[in-house]
């Protein structure tokens, strides 16, 4: 009996957990932030249908964990890496950071190799620091 082929959106779902779960915590990674807050508007490139706006909160419990998942679940190996821009904020204690990612993912499990995702992404991160004693 042939094993069945692991199905492409549950390898990309599993690889993303084992990435989240391995993530070290805001609080390590990042002790001098309080908080990180992301907002996240995205822009269809085809058809000018866009989604709903999204916002995550992230404390220093919080998973120091910045790849956005693509909103679209058919997307294949696509998604959005906040992780340098939020290096970049903290290291230079700026309160704000904005810019547009646009994801690279492969539209559908049909289209790989053949035709990308490209929904853009405008994010506003703010960063509140803790205090210094």
């Amino acid at each position: 009996m042939r094993k069945k082929k692991p199905d492409i959106y549950e390898q990309q779902k599993r690889r993303r957990w084992e990435a989240l779960s391995q993530a070290p915590l805001i609080k390590d990674s990042f002790p001098i932030l309080a908080s990180l807050s992301v907002h996240m508007t995205f822009e269809e490139p085809d058809w000018g249908g866009n989604l709903s706006p999204k916002h995550q909160t992230l404390g220093p419990e919080s998973k120091a964990f910045f790849e956005i998942e693509c909103p679209y679940y058919e997307c294949v190996s696509g998604g959005y890496d906040l992780s340098s821009a939020v290096a970049k904020l903290v290291s230079t204690r700026d309160t704000e950071s904005s810019g547009t990612i646009i994801c690279q993912g492969w539209q559908d499990r049909e289209r790989i190799n053949k035709h990308r995702c490209l929904l853009k992404m405008e994010y506003k991160i703010t960063a509140t620091y803790l205090k210094e004693a």
